[in-house]
């Protein structure tokens, strides 16, 4: 058992060191900030992981939310709450 738990937390700190490494990337070539009032949000990053784990699944939801290791209907709550503020494109 505890075994299984090591493996896990290690693919989770590989996962949060990629990110990090894209997060830096992305800095690095002067793409669209993503800072809110001079800080990263987390609900910033979540969105546009959303949003681009979407469009690189051609809008399919539940491969995107499989993709995200989150629920469909989880995927779809968040969705139309962006929706409806105006954060994400209305195609999605």
């Amino acid at each position: 058992m505890a075994a299984g738990v090591e493996g896990t937390h290690r693919a989770l700190i590989e996962r949060v060191e990629h990110l990090t490494r894209e997060l830096e990337g992305m800095r690095s070539r002067n793409s669209e900030p993503i800072a809110c009032d001079g800080e990263v949000t987390l609900e910033t990053l979540e969105r546009r992981s959303v949003v681009a784990t979407l469009e690189s699944f051609g809008g399919h939801r539940d491969r995107s939310a499989r993709a995200l290791g989150i629920g469909v209907r989880t995927l779809g709550m968040k969705l139309r709450q962006w929706k409806s503020a105006g954060l994400v494109p209305e195609h999605l």
